[in-house]
């Protein structure tokens, strides 16, 4: 981040701040509500994401079945868990689903957002758990709290800041 702040810099543009914040409106929001609920949120339920993809293969992924504990574990807490991240993440979202069997336990939204709604459903959100991946750094950027895990990544290079 800090060697494009400088290129952008270089080019005379202004910079950011340290952290990328992107300010959705209030209305990207809803969207992201108005999606969620015909997913199935109830709209009171509190929501965490969970981010199963990474770009550049398995490597960079965390198990299906760690993910799907974690969905578990929330459910038991009354926690909706909401799936999210592009077409190339359907595989390792039905490797979830399978882990979870049937019933489900969460809602997928894996493949069925475009940016500004990724950023719209994020905001509903409380927390994301992710891979190293695109959806960790929007959420960061529209203040969703991150719990990012790394594989043979540096986190101190590629890690939301």
């Amino acid at each position: 981040m800090d060697y494009y702040q400088q290129l952008v810099h270089a080019l005379g543009f202004p910079n950011g701040p340290p952290e990328p914040r992107l300010d959705a409106s209030a209305a990207v929001g809803a969207a992201g509500a108005d999606a969620l609920a015909r997913a199935g949120w109830d709209r009171r339920a509190p929501l965490v994401a969970i981010a199963p993809g990474a770009a550049y293969g398995g490597a960079k992924r965390w198990p299906s079945g760690f993910f799907a504990q974690v969905a578990r574990g929330l459910a038991d807490d009354g926690v909706t868990t909401v799936m999210v991240g592009s077409a190339a993440d359907e595989p390792a979202a039905r490797e979830i689903e399978a882990h979870l069997g049937v019933g489900g336990l969460m809602l997928n939204l894996v493949g069925a957002t475009d940016l500004p709604s990724l950023a719209g459903v994020l905001m509903n959100c409380r927390a994301i758990v992710t891979n190293d991946s695109g959806a960790m750094h929007v959420a960061a950027a529209v203040g969703v709290r991150v719990i990012a895990l790394f594989g043979p990544t540096d986190e101190h290079a590629t890690g939301p800041r």
